[in-house]
């Protein structure tokens, strides 16, 4: 995107507005409470990787290891606690970490930014966070000059922002030192590069590989489902071209495989012990509370059929639709963050989600073509909107136990716990 041709227009007071408005949202009282479990476990992970090289699971004084609370542990738990070489046999057994320790229970971006923040500012609670504070701000922005960019329209540009900034359950994880904020930038990022490959302009494609990397470096869950989604779009929209982007693809595997190795993806599928039929309904609950309601399918569905039968032209702007209707974003997000419990990581990804829909929008039309046409080139409806709803379903049920049913109170998950005999270690959702 041209920077300087939005600042010339008028843009540098709101953008300023943004940045200053997402600083203090997100950065406000930053040390007021500890980190919690999670975030101190990266914190210590990040130190350690910059004392090592890498992140270890075991210093040769404390023991870091994932969250999992299966009652047939407990039956070894008294040879664990009593032996080190017991517990890391143990636990390298379980996919915590390799055999020497090195963490692959997550992607090392988190770590660096932590770590290099806890080296050059020192230890303390601010200094875990800032730099997760500073990424999700650095998202607020691009957020901003994404949408002002490709709709040529300011106030869709601050519908958006706002509308992010007033997810309380994303700013709440924005603020943890955690690789949540990261995931959301490098999404962005990914997102960025890809539209820019898409209309075929300089290093578009190289940009895209690299932003994609980053992307599964900061969080290689979210990362797959984005990869597919981006993958079928691009491989409509170039139908007799496919070898580039068979090309642009392949080399982006090509750089990750050796991660996907290192970190042992393959090993971590495991069957659940959640049946078909109850993991497919949760799958359907999460997907109407965060990423579309349902209710908007067959609306959806109409709105399809009535551009099929109109065959109304979508006019492009240098391969950028124009949208007339600056509330679409809003009207289509509006209900996509209802109150939960606790939000899981995955949901961060919901506002890129929602834009990435409706960039080639208009009136809720999107176009076919991803490559340039002459200015004013009329640009058929596809099948992107029904594309990405059912890519959506169909990779969230085969996920497996991602998605298990309503969520519950904490209290009423102890309960549960209790009755399964599964115990529950530290009430860490209390000072949410």
């Amino acid at each position: 995107m041209n920077l300087r041709h939005l600042l010339h227009r008028g843009g540098v007071i709101p953008l300023v507005v943004v940045a200053l408005a997402a600083s203090c949202l997100l950065g406000w009282n930053l040390g007021a409470h500890y980190l919690w479990q999670d975030e101190a476990a990266t914190a210590v992970l990040a130190e350690r990787m910059m004392r090592f090289g890498k992140p270890l699971g075991f210093d040769g004084r404390n023991l870091i290891t994932m969250d999992s609370f299966d009652p047939a542990e407990s039956e070894s738990i008294q040879d664990r606690t009593g032996d080190s070489d017991a517990a890391i046999r143990f636990y390298v057994e379980r996919g915590d970490f390799r055999h020497d320790t090195t963490w692959i229970g997550q992607p090392w971006g988190q770590f660096i930014l932590a770590g290099v923040s806890l080296r050059l500012l020192g230890h303390g609670t601010v200094q875990a966070r800032l730099p997760f504070v500073a990424t999700a701000v650095l998202s607020v922005v691009l957020l901003y000059l994404l949408v002002r960019r490709r709709f040529r329209d300011p106030l869709m540009a601050a519908i958006s922002v706002g509308l992010l900034l007033a997810n309380v359950f994303w700013v709440l994880h924005a603020r943890q030192c955690r690789y949540y904020a990261p995931s959301t930038l490098f999404l962005l990022l990914t997102l960025i590069a890809y539209l820019r490959w898409q209309d075929l302009r300089p290093w578009g494609a190289t940009l895209f590989v690299a932003a994609a990397w980053c992307f599964f470096q900061q969080d290689y869950g979210t990362f797959w489902p984005v990869l597919a989604v981006l993958g079928v779009d691009a491989a409509v929209a170039a139908r007799r071209n496919w070898p580039r982007v068979a090309l642009v693809f392949g080399a982006l595997l090509a750089t990750i495989t050796p991660w996907i190795w290192y970190y042992q993806l393959f090993g971590r599928l495991k069957e659940t012990s959640f049946p078909w039929s109850e993991r497919f309904l949760g799958t359907l609950f999460n997907l109407n509370q965060f990423q579309l309601p349902l209710v908007l399918v067959p609306i959806l569905a109409w709105l399809l059929w009535r551009a099929r039968a109109d065959q109304r032209p979508v006019q492009g702007l240098g391969g950028v639709p124009v949208a007339r209707q600056p509330r679409y974003l809003a009207e289509k997000s509006r209900r996509l963050y209802p109150h939960r419990t606790a939000a899981r990581p995955r949901d961060l990804a919901r506002p890129a989600a929602v834009l990435y829909a409706s960039l080639r929008s208009d009136t809720g039309m999107p176009s076919l073509s991803l490559r340039c046409p002459a200015r004013g080139a009329p640009m058929k409806p596809s099948r992107l909107p029904s594309l990405t709803i059912t890519a959506s379903l169909v990779l969230l049920v085969a996920c497996g136990g991602v998605a298990t049913g309503p969520p519950t109170t904490f209290e009423q998950a102890k309960t549960q716990a209790a009755s399964r005999g599964v115990p529950v270690l530290l009430d860490f959702y209390t000072d949410w």
